[in-house]
């Protein structure tokens, strides 16, 4: 009868343990390279890498980015960017809690976003210049971390696909909407991935190809700015495990 209580008593704690990670349907860390090209050309590497936070901190999780000119492109292009974000899940929803922007090169450029939810708000860096944005709502993600949330969203199959995010000082969104399913060739491999769109005002684009065998990890990426210059990333290696669909 004392066994019996005490796994009564421990019910509670296994449920919540399996909805958190259910809640988290897709590999709890990985690593993803891509090539950067432009003007047809690889100039450098992107790498995306997610893992375990620290112990002891409030977040769960760390999700960073990191872009670097390689080869002869280093040699003229000075220019280096990390992301850095730490967030945790809650009641099913992803919170994101910091977030850090560094560029190094001929132009330095520092942002940070600290997030606080007890408060509502988000503390903002921009180059040293301190602010305060109120009205903080579930589903705000910062912009490294809607890559994240995107990928969770389209495993879950979630119609709405639409992220408040914290844009020059104030609240701005990243909406996206699904487009076909095409054959992507990367050089790691040739895919069947989904079209991702994200809604822009202007001449400015961007899409994504996301893999539903790579849990909906993005296999290319393609950036264009106002002036029509592209830019794209195109996956290198990844340490998720292919699935056969």
């Amino acid at each position: 009868m004392n066994r019996y209580n005490s796994l009564l008593k421990l019910l509670p704690l296994l449920l919540l343990l399996l909805l958190s990670r259910s809640a988290f349907a897709f590999p709890e860390t990985f690593e993803a390279r891509y090539s950067f090209i432009a003007k047809g050309m690889v100039l450098g590497e992107t790498q995306y890498r997610l893992s375990r936070a620290p112990k002891g901190d409030e977040a769960q999780y760390r999700f960073t980015t990191h872009t670097e000119p390689t080869g002869l492109a280093a040699l003229l292009i000075k220019k280096i960017i990390n992301e850095e974000s730490y967030w945790k899940w809650q009641n099913g929803e992803l919170r994101p809690l910091q977030y850090r922007y560094q560029q190094q090169g001929k132009k330095q450029k520092v942002r940070g976003r600290d997030f606080n939810w007890v408060d509502q708000s988000v503390s903002i860096d921009e180059n040293g210049k301190q602010s305060q944005l109120n009205q903080l709502q579930t589903g705000a993600v910062d912009e490294a971390l809607f890559l994240i949330r995107l990928m969770h969203d389209l495993k879950q199959q979630r119609k709405e696909l639409i992220y408040p995010i914290v844009k020059k000082g104030k609240w701005s969104q990243y909406e996206f909407t699904r487009g076909p399913t095409e054959t992507i060739k990367v050089p790691a491999g040739t895919f069947e991935a989904q079209q991702i769109v994200r809604k822009s005002s202007g001449n400015r684009s961007f899409r994504l190809w996301a893999a539903p065998q790579l849990d909906y990890l993005p296999v290319q990426v393609e950036y264009r700015e106002g002036d029509g210059k592209l830019f794209l990333l195109k996956l290198k290696q990844t340490s998720i495990t292919q699935k056969t669909l």
